[in-house]
This record gives structure tokens, C-alpha cells and sequence, in this order.
């Protein structure tokens, strides 16, 4: 509930209406807006963001919440992680054996449902006119499948990742810097939105009227960047 009164403002549902189309052909993006306007009308495949029918939440019983944790909480599914400068490692295993080894998953557990995100060839896109924002954004995000940590190789590839992004947002800042630049501030960063995707994201705010303005430059700055 916190949770849903927390974005009840103009960053909300900003967030909301960028989440919607990011997950469009997902299961888990179906919302309702505060005021009851229905976003699945305009996106049908959609069904619903996480953590936000707030009818659920209060009308929810207990006995539900208990059959959930008992279907999806299972050991198979959980592990037990110890940190720190330990003296005697073993002793912290067999403490996490003698608190955790005696249980059991019961038999025929239902398997893990798996809920993809869809990638798509069009470039989607989306205007949003919030009357209670304090200013303007163009956020370019770039959906592709995220990349799992196995070899030298994926380390190598993380080590570059993790150097050029700060080289891109340097390059932002002495654009931002300028007289009259196109925006104000502009980062870019990869975030993973939900296994197994990720997305390349650059983000500004900028002057009102001026997101073309800004756009175009994120494009042409960052696309350069991108290339070398």
C-alpha cells in the first residue's frame, strides 16, 4: 500500500506510463492510473505491473497470502548466503546445516512459471503531457537480451562497459556546460529491467519545448560514442 501511495504524483506516473511501454507484451503490465484511466485499453496485451492492484492488497485474506508462500517460497528456490570475514568457515557451515539442513521442499512442486519480456523490431515510442511535472525528459532506452557472467570474456566485456559509460556521461556534461547547450543535464547507464533483459538507457531533461532539441543531440553524441 506504501507503495501505491508513494506514486501517486506526476514521477509516477511518468514511471508508470514509461514502464507500460517498456514491458508492452509481457504478463506483468497491466495498471490502473489514480484517476481510473485504464492503460490495457490502449495496450490489450498488457496485464498488469507488479505491486499495484490496490484492491488485492486490502481485500487480500490471509489464508491466500499463506497459500502463496507455501506454493512459491520453497528451499529449491532460496539459498543460504553467508558474509563476512569469518575465522572458521566451518563452524558457519555447520550452523546453516544445523538451522536449515533438516528441512525438506515438499513432493510435486508446481515448476517455476517463466514470463518473457518480448524484444521487437519497431521502435516504439510514447508522449507523455503530465500537467504536475516540474520539467521536461526524453529518456531513449534500447532493449536487448542481457548478458550472463561466465567466461573471461563476459568479465572483459563488463570491465568495458563499466569505462565507457563514464566517458559517455563526461561527454554529456561538457555538452551541458555550453551556452545554450540542448540540455540541461544527460547520462546514460545499461540497467537490467527484469531477467532476462536489459536496456542501454540515455536520459535528459531539458528546456520546455526543446525535447527535439535534446533528442537529436543524445542521438548524435551518443550513437558516436557508441560506434567507437
Amino acid at each position: 500500500m506504501e507503495e501505491c501511495r508513494e506514486d501517486r504524483n506526476a514521477d509516477g506516473r511518468i514511471e508508470d506510463a514509461h514502464w507500460v511501454l517498456m514491458m508492452e507484451g509481457s504478463k506483468g503490465c497491466r495498471m490502473l492510473f489514480g484517476n481510473g484511466f485504464e492503460i490495457s485499453s490502449y495496450y490489450p496485451s498488457i496485464r498488469r505491473l507488479p505491486i499495484r492492484v490496490e484492491k488485492v492488497i486490502k481485500t487480500v485474506s490471509p489464508q491466500i497470502v499463506k497459500h502463496f508462500y507455501e506454493k512459491w517460497y520453497q528451499l529449491q528456490n532460496m539459498a543460504v548466503i553467508a558474509v563476512g570475514d569469518f575465522p572458521d568457515i566451518q563452524s558457519v557451515v555447520d550452523l546453516i546445516k544445523t538451522h536449515f539442513g533438516y528441512k525438506a521442499s515438499p513432493p510435486d512442486l508446481p515448476p517455476l512459471p517463466y514470463y518473457p519480456v518480448p524484444l521487437h523490431e519497431e521502435t516504439r515510442f510514447s508522449c507523455f503531457v503530465e500537467p504536475e511535472a516540474d520539467g521536461s525528459a526524453v529518456m531513449i532506452s534500447c532493449k536487448m537480451p542481457a548478458d550472463e557472467l561466465k567466461t573471461v570474456k563476459d568479465y572483459r566485456d563488463l570491465l568495458a562497459e563499466s569505462m565507457f559509460f563514464p566517458a559517455l556521461n563526461q561527454r554529456y556534461f561538457k555538452i551541458s556546460c555550453k551556452k545554450d547547450p540542448p540540455y540541461f543535464s544527460c547520462y546514460g547507464e545499461v540497467h537490467c529491467l527484469v531477467h532476462p533483459v536489459s536496456a542501454y538507457i540515455m536520459t535528459s531533461s531539458c528546456k520546455e519545448k526543446g525535447t527535439l532539441e535534446a533528442l537529436e543531440s543524445m542521438l548524435t553524441e551518443g550513437t558516436t560514442a557508441w560506434v567507437l
